[in-house]
């Protein structure tokens, strides 16, 4: 049977197979949603696979870890004047900047987080946001992150409670590794529908600059990414736009290492609007995104199931339940 359980304010989910810790609702980050983020999950006692943004101080951070998402409507804050609020969905009310302009993740910005709550069931976690109406946008977020043997399933939905038509992507930013192992040979990120991989080997740059080029340090094969060197001082970053997302069956990305015997894999039950990968030396992020257009009174809802697995896994199990 499954378990649930809230202690030294963590929020935790078991099967016989796995141990999520969720974190509780709260403004950690003025880029990424406060609900449902995962911060850890672990497989069969001994596999980790989340990880911090960063693990060195010095870096520039926006406190993501594990699971996390962000809505993206940037261009929406250029219609705040200065002292002014604007809505950025998942978070809260965030005043506008002196300057001006878009939303930029590296500013600070005032928040009035919307009001949140989670209700732990047997084996899942469902958490609600309520809007604060601002510039005619109010968007009414539930999150339900729920755990099935060795899959974890995110639905999301979004219920237009304003006047203007939700218009914006989403995506989830998974900060992951395989058992701590730092990024470099042995791993590998297959990722069957993007139709500009091979693009990945020029995306690795300096970390101190992010423009210096770093050449030799990832390679592909086919759909698969490769490591030929470690990702010490360096970070990777590709875009992906929609057009040049293949056409698949199933939309879906797996990473693995040679000397582990652990894998995680993600599967939309969408077609991605998107696509972004993003590495640095303790971790890789495939992050696919999801287009939301919903109009007033109207909801949309999105799934996303991670699959963990390991040499103890039911694989068939895992897959059959995935499909359903």
């Amino acid at each position: 049977m499954n378990k649930t359980a809230c202690k030294s304010g963590e929020l935790l989910l078991r099967t016989g197979d796995l141990e999520v810790r969720l974190r509780k609702p709260e403004v950690f980050s003025e880029r990424f949603a406060q609900v449902g983020v995962v911060e850890q999950v672990t497989l069969h006692g001994k596999h980790c696979f989340c990880q911090p943004e960063q693990k060195l101080m010095e870096r520039a951070t926006c406190h993501g870890v594990g699971l996390c998402s962000e809505f993206v409507w940037d261009e929406l804050a250029k219609e705040a004047a200065p002292g002014e609020f604007f809505p950025k969905l998942g978070v809260g009310l965030l005043r506008q900047r002196p300057e001006g302009g878009a939303y930029d993740m590296w500013k600070h910005y005032e928040v009035t987080p919307f009001p949140a709550s989670v209700h732990i069931m047997e084996h899942k976690a469902v958490f609600e946001q309520e809007p604060i109406p601002c510039m005619g946008v109010a968007a009414r977020l539930t999150r339900i992150v729920e755990v099935c043997r060795n899959l974890l399933t995110i639905t999301t939905t979004l219920e237009n409670t304003g006047e203007r038509s939700l218009s914006l992507q989403e995506y989830q930013h998974n900060f992951v590794a395989v058992d701590d192992l730092p990024v470099g040979p042995g791993y590998r990120l297959e990722i069957p529908f993007d139709g500009s991989l091979e693009k990945i080997s020029e995306s690795t740059v300096r970390i101190e600059d992010y423009h210096t080029s770093v050449p030799g340090v990832i390679k592909t094969d086919g759909k698969v990414i490769l490591w030929k060197k470690t990702m010490n001082q360096t970070a990777c970053h590709k875009v992906t736009g929609q057009e040049k997302i293949l056409p698949c069956d199933i939309y879906s990305w797996k990473m693995s290492h040679d000397d582990c015997e652990a894998s995680v894999s993600e599967t939309v039950q969408f077609v991605p609007s998107g696509l972004v990968i993003w590495g640095i030396e303790h971790c890789m992020c495939a992050e696919v995104y999801g287009r939301w257009d919903v109009e007033p009174g109207e909801r949309q809802t999105l799934v996303r199931t991670w699959r963990f697995e390991d040499n103890l896994t039911d694989k068939l199990f895992g897959t059959e339940m995935e499909r359903q």
